[in-house]
């Protein structure tokens, strides 16, 4: 009975070594067989797709024996357009075997904003708000506009809200504000350079004066040429260039002396006239008259007046027909080199008013 124990146990050992070996045969058998496929599969180059469109590249590989990793990645760019290849993994011109799956980045074109509105904003703030969205002035233009102040946006292309590539630009459109007023040049050779260089002035032009000695007294302080000439057109703000008799090379006399003066409440109108005479020049000169705008009654006016070394000043209501005088007095060119005299000049209307044909001394 032992014996027989014995002769089953054996039988049951052997059966066993004998399946182990199959086993270790068959894994050898198998394993052989997997890395001979390995080796023997031929390796290729990986050709570059880079630039070429997905559907390009996926042809491009599958000819060279390479599949494609998904799912194929997808980034913005501003360089490349939508749908190209911006990056391959493995790169190009490298050895892999046959079958290896390539990695593909492609583009999705270049990153949108919405554009915002610049309409109404000054064009120097319109800069940084630009710059944070990676944007520039493009075109610019600039046009009259005569209800909108200079340096505002008026139009921009692209419009606000419309889909824009970063790093693109954007045109404006800028207002310069209301059309400067032009003028004819009118013709004031012969007249005093006291009432051109005003009327010139009131126009809105810049006005310098070239004094040129002169042997007759007639031509003193007369205007003898100007620039521009007569007829010529001009903008507001233009400068004109006087050209003035004098008794010497350059005059220095003139002084501007400042006169105000607080209008009685009789006066009426919209303006009052000012008839000045410089009294230590020639004493046969014209006085120089003057029409000064007033806001009304009671209303304060101040207008420079030439003067050497001293001038009369009188002021009639230019409302009257006669033109009453309501004012006479006699500045000193020489009292304006005290500070303090120019602290207070608001006389008091004189009694007698006689009219302006009267010529009162």
């Amino acid at each position: 009975m032992a014996r027989g124990f014995f002769v089953r146990m054996l039988t049951w050992g052997t059966g066993c070594l004998v399946a182990v070996g199959l086993l270790g045969a068959l894994a050898f058998v198998g394993g052989y067989a997997i890395l001979s496929a390995i080796v023997r599969t031929p390796e290729v180059t990986v050709p570059s797709v880079y630039g070429k469109s997905e559907t390009e590249a996926i042809k491009t590989l599958a000819a060279a024996g390479l599949s494609i990793e998904v799912p194929i990645e997808y980034q913005e760019s501003d360089q490349y357009i939508e749908g190209t290849v911006i990056e391959q993994s493995p790169r190009s011109g490298i050895r892999v075997k046959e079958g290896r799956k390539v990695r593909l980045t492609v583009s999705k074109g270049a990153r949108h904003i919405q554009i915002p509105n610049l309409v109404g904003s000054r064009e120097e703030e319109i800069f940084p708000v630009l710059q944070h969205w990676d944007l520039a002035v493009g075109q610019r233009a600039a046009i009259y506009h005569p209800q909108i102040e200079p340096g505002i946006v008026i139009a921009q292309q692209p419009a606000p809200g419309e889909a824009l590539h970063y790093g693109k630009d954007v045109a404006i459109l800028v207002s310069l504000g209301p059309r400067p007023k032009s003028y004819v040049m009118p013709d004031r050779i012969g007249t005093t350079v006291q009432e051109t260089q005003r009327l010139l002035e009131q126009m809105g032009f810049r006005v310098t004066v070239d004094w040129e000695k002169v042997e007759s007294s007639e031509n003193w302080d007369r205007v003898l040429d100007h620039f521009p000439g007569p007829g010529s057109k001009l903008t507001e703000g233009s400068e004109v260039t006087l050209t003035v008799g004098s008794k010497s090379d350059a005059e220095e006399g003139i002084s501007w002396l400042p006169f105000r003066y607080l209008l009685p409440r009789t006066v009426g109108g919209e303006y009052v006239i000012l008839s000045i005479t410089e009294l230590s020049g020639d004493k046969n000169a014209a006085p120089q008259t003057i029409k000064v705008p007033i806001e009304g009654p009671g209303s304060e006016i101040s207008v420079p007046v030439p003067c050497r070394k001293q001038v009369s000043i009188e002021v009639y209501d230019g409302a009257a027909e006669s033109g009453k005088l309501i004012y006479k007095t006699t500045l000193n060119a020489s009292d304006f080199n005290r500070p303090e005299s120019t602290e207070n000049l608001l006389p008091e209307p004189v009694q007698d008013t006689p009219s302006i044909q009267e010529n009162p001394q």
